[in-house]
């Protein structure tokens, strides 16, 4: 009897061994592959958007906090947009040179940063004879509080006074200005804008975990995977308090979907009276760089803009409005409003143009791009060379 107990717990101990043995062969591959997985992410984040041009050398020296330390200058953890004043971009200007005698510069948010250089080309072939240097500046989610800022410093950078300039504004531009940047806003004694800060109080998309991934040794996969399961739980809650911590979409697309007021209890017509500023701040940017500057500013339907009348997402507003209402009597500057209209009639075959509603935001396919660059070159060559 005795033998028979023994015999089932050799068994068991076996058999618990034996499962154990199993799960250490399945788990060594797993934690292998996470951390090949890690080195990945780490790869891709040493090029983020965003981070300092200090930090990603330092990440790229050194793989651990424990010897980063002595490199970290002061100022180190800033990127030359905070530097500059406003708080984001992606340090890749495109420059051109052509056989004209003017220098023109485009500016624009996620829209003009999703042009590739083959829209670029575009420009080219029908303004080359126009322009003697064309620049364009772009980044996601920049509007009037931040292009004021980045005139400033390109100016600065290449000692340059624009004679014209195409600024695309998007339709988020007056949720942007007023719920987003203007609680950042820093001004001097005679009311000059300085700087639109960073948002210190939104958790979402905060370089925490980034620099846990660049600088963290990680010699497990599967902690790595468990922290990777926090961080995403985390944030995936979002402690973000509309108006406070972070405008959402029902925030900065108030004014646009003709609502009195927001949910945060702001009047919409608010939105529009520092839209006004913001724009004319813009303007007098320009003006003080050079008195003779051409200034162009384009616009853009959304795919919201031609819904049902009875659609809950329905747009009933266009910021085209507010422009034509403070430049109507401005001499330098012009206007165009982009629609869906004209795709179709640029390409009968556009049936679809935007992303929406995937993308609330309502960005353009892939395939109307061309159609969109095509609209800014010809609008640049009609209302800021018109007699060339």
């Amino acid at each position: 009897m005795s033998r028979m107990k023994n015999r089932e717990f050799l068994v068991r101990v076996s058999s618990i061994f034996f499962v154990i043995f199993l799960f250490i062969l399945v788990l060594i591959p797993i934690d292998k592959i996470l951390l090949f997985y890690a080195s990945n992410k780490r790869q891709r984040y040493l090029t983020k958007r965003g981070l300092s041009p200090e930090i990603q050398k330092i990440a790229q020296e050194s793989t651990s906090y424990k010897d980063s330390g002595p490199a970290i200058k002061e100022g180190g953890l800033l990127n030359y947009g905070e530097k500059g004043g406003y708080h984001h971009e992606i340090f890749s200007d495109y420059e051109s040179f052509g056989n004209g005698k003017q220098i023109l510069w485009i500016l624009g948010d996620s829209w003009i940063a999703n042009l590739q250089e083959n829209h670029f080309k575009i420009f080219e072939n029908n303004l080359i004879n126009n322009y003697s240097t064309l620049r364009i500046f772009s980044n996601s989610s920049w509007s009037p509080l931040i292009y004021s800022l980045v005139i400033r410093n390109r100016s600065n950078k290449y000692n340059q006074k624009p004679d014209a300039v195409a600024i695309y504004l998007d339709q988020t531009d007056i949720g942007d200005d007023y719920c987003r940047y203007r609680p950042l806003v820093v001004r001097d004694n005679n009311d000059k804008l300085i700087r639109v800060n960073t948002n210190k109080f939104i958790t979402h998309n905060n370089y925490d975990f980034n620099f846990h991934v660049l600088f963290e040794d990680h010699s497990s996969g599967i902690i790595y995977a468990f922290k990777y399961l926090i961080y995403r739980a985390f944030y995936a809650i979002r402690f973000t308090p509309p108006g406070i911590a972070t405008c959402g979409y029902e925030d900065k697309m108030a004014w646009n979907l003709g609502k009195e007021k927001t949910r945060t209890g702001v009047y919409t017509n608010n939105f529009a009276n520092y839209f006004k500023r913001t724009l004319s701040e813009l303007r007098d940017e320009l003006i003080r760089l050079n008195p003779k500057v051409k200034i162009l500013f384009i616009t853009h339907e959304w795919a919201q803009h031609g819904l049902e009348e009875k659609h809950n997402n329905l747009f009933k507003k266009n910021i085209s409005s507010i422009i034509e209402e403070v430049f109507s009597n401005d001499k330098n500057v012009e206007l165009i409003n982009i629609t869906t209209k004209d795709h179709v009639n640029l390409n009968p075959n556009s049936e679809f143009i935007y992303a929406y509603p995937e993308d609330k935001f309502s960005h353009l396919l892939p395939n109307s791009y061309d159609e969109f660059a095509s609209f800014i070159s010809e609008g640049i060559k009609q209302k800021l060379f018109p007699n060339q």
